[in-house]
């Protein structure tokens, strides 16, 4: 699940728009983060429900074009995505729905992202959690056109990238809860986003040690007609123990991640929930938000980086939430890597 994703980012510096955050100062390394909860006067809304009684209650992804007229968003459980549009902080979803792919397998959609006037959706890459099923559908990175809505492209070619994958290829097509070396976690993909004209995906799953992966390829290679492999590159990326990525996100001087659990916990057990700035050429990471007093049930799926209104020291993003009706929306805003 982009992207990964409600919106992307363009290199352009133009980061989509607005958020209340309370905020607590906490030195991590070379960057401050901040606390980000939902405010008692959120104000983002849904005009009306998105289809599927229970697909949207598992919104897994969205993005939007940069003046937020043109917007998408996917789920888990269908194989359709929905077009919506934002006004302000009201959403508004399209009657119509675009079907990803043929048939009625669905593709596990997990992610979403925006670049050069096409939408990108990821499926998961990845067996079924619960039953440990192959999806073949899930192989597969679906490209719209944003203007029309239309499908225009469909790419497998990720597959064999995680096959070949140094890192990934012991962790590919294993079971999602304790799979692989070490009981790390199967390989699965969660966030999807395009910077600097390569697409990255990124894993939720493994997680070795305190590192977690992404795997990037550039863009123009992903749907091109030809039987070439990716020339994709493996990147480790430090998160913390039993960590993994749960959205990206561009932004203009980097890639955000969203942290979350690889499984989710049992018992007392903690993982830090958290948003992350990644710059993929130097590799450095910074911490710059925390998310805490989430809603029981709901999880941080999706990310999307917000406008910044004029204020170019802070990002403001936007967060929707698996097993909440519509993705129960809120916005936040945290400093800048320095």
């Amino acid at each position: 699940m982009s992207a990964a994703s409600l919106y992307a980012i363009r290199r352009s510096g133009k980061v989509l728009a607005a958020a209340v955050c309370s905020v607590c100062l906490v030195a991590t390394g070379s960057a401050a983060s901040e606390t980000c909860k939902r405010s008692a006067d959120n104000s983002w809304k849904v005009a009306h429900h998105f289809r599927g009684d229970k697909a949207r209650t598992q919104l897994s992804g969205a993005a939007c074009n940069e003046t937020l007229s043109r917007c998408v968003v996917v789920n888990d459980e269908k194989v359709y995505a929905q077009l919506f549009a934002v006004s302000g902080t009201k959403i508004t979803p399209d009657a119509s729905s675009i079907d990803l792919i043929a048939g009625e397998d669905e593709p596990d959609a997990e992610g979403a992202a925006f670049a050069n006037g096409s939408f990108f959706v990821t499926g998961s890459h990845g067996n079924s959690r619960k039953k440990n099923k192959p999806n073949e559908k899930s192989y597969i990175v679906v490209r719209i056109n944003a203007a029309s809505g239309a499908v225009d492209g469909q790419s497998m070619k990720w597959r064999d990238a995680i096959f070949n994958s140094e890192k990934l290829k012991p962790f590919a097509a294993q079971p999602l809860k304790d799979g692989g070396p070490g009981q790390a976690g199967g390989a699965n993909v969660e966030g999807i986003a395009v910077w600097n004209e390569r697409m990255y995906l990124g894993f939720r799953g493994p997680s070795v040690g305190k590192t977690a992966y992404a795997l990037s390829a550039p863009l123009n290679e992903v749907f091109a007609n030809d039987d070439k492999k990716l020339t994709a590159k493996d990147h480790e990326i430090e998160l913390g123990e039993k960590t993994g990525i749960r959205d990206l996100a561009a932004a203009d001087t980097g890639v955000l991640i969203l942290t979350g659990p690889v499984n989710e916990p049992d018992g007392d057990e903690k993982v830090e929930r958290s948003i992350r700035h990644w710059n993929p050429e130097s590799g450095k990471v910074d911490t710059l938000a925390r998310l805490e007093q989430l809603p029981k049930g709901q999880k941080a799926e999706t990310l999307v980086v917000l406008p910044d209104n004029g204020d170019r020291s802070r990002f403001r993003v936007l967060l929707i939430f698996e097993g909440a009706e519509d993705g129960d929306p809120f916005e936040c805003s945290f400093a800048r890597p320095k």
